[in-house]
């Protein structure tokens, strides 16, 4: 018996596929400065939206649509080379890459979890303003930016843009989630909310941030 699991163990080991070699690579000025065209790009929303004053709830979903659709567009173009890259490699290790990120999906969204239920009895909120904010919005306009828009725009600029300029894994991955969760509620009433709402996002970010520098390939944390 101990004889047969040992077999059985041998051939787990080797149908268990590894994940492609990741070796950081310095950026060239051609991603540097797509990276920051990007950044830029993704940043004017919040400039635009503080510039403009929008009178009615249905100006600024037709404005903000048609920035989500520029930003989205711009992202791509910017990234195309990588995003082909990592999809081809994607399509030839499927299962090993599963086999590497699925636990650690699983382990990033309890952390979130957990982090969310400290941050809410701190807080006495239930829910953060942007989560509010969301929720107060059309569903045929937050349908297509959770499942198409923020998966690939917000894993483009939050880790495919910041791993451009920071080599070092845990540097990236505390800005990179930092940044991400501050970002996500800088509506809130007080510096204190801002902080305390911001850790269950800065958990999310910086978990998708080391899934980023785990495999190297931005289709894991797209399709995440």
């Amino acid at each position: 018996i101990k004889q047969t699991a040992k077999i059985r163990k041998k051939i787990t080991e080797k149908q268990k596929k590894e994940i492609p070699a990741v070796e950081y690579k310095e950026a060239t000025k051609k991603e540097i400065i797509f990276a920051l065209v990007a950044l830029m790009v993704y940043c004017s929303q919040f400039i635009l939206a503080s510039i403009i004053n929008l009178e009615t709830f249905t100006q600024k979903i037709i404005v903000q649509t048609l920035m989500d659709v520029i930003i989205l567009v711009v992202v791509i173009i910017c990234f195309k080379d990588k995003l082909k890259r990592d999809l081809k490699l994607f399509k030839e290790n499927a299962k090993a890459y599963l086999q590497c990120i699925l636990p650690k999906v699983g382990i990033i969204y309890l952390l979130m979890l957990l982090v969310s239920i400290l941050s809410m009895l701190i807080s006495q909120e239930a829910s953060s303003v942007n989560q509010e904010s969301l929720e107060a919005l059309p569903k045929w306009y937050l349908a297509p930016i959770a499942i198409i828009w923020a998966p690939i725009v917000e894993e483009l600029i939050f880790r495919g843009v910041f791993r451009r300029f920071i080599k070092n894994n845990t540097l990236f991955i505390i800005v990179s989630g930092l940044i991400f969760g501050l970002l996500h509620t800088i509506g809130e009433a007080s510096l204190a909310n801002v902080i305390i709402m911001a850790m269950p996002y800065a958990v999310l970010g910086g978990g998708w941030a080391y899934l980023y520098a785990k495999t190297d390939n931005i289709t894991n944390n797209i399709l995440r």
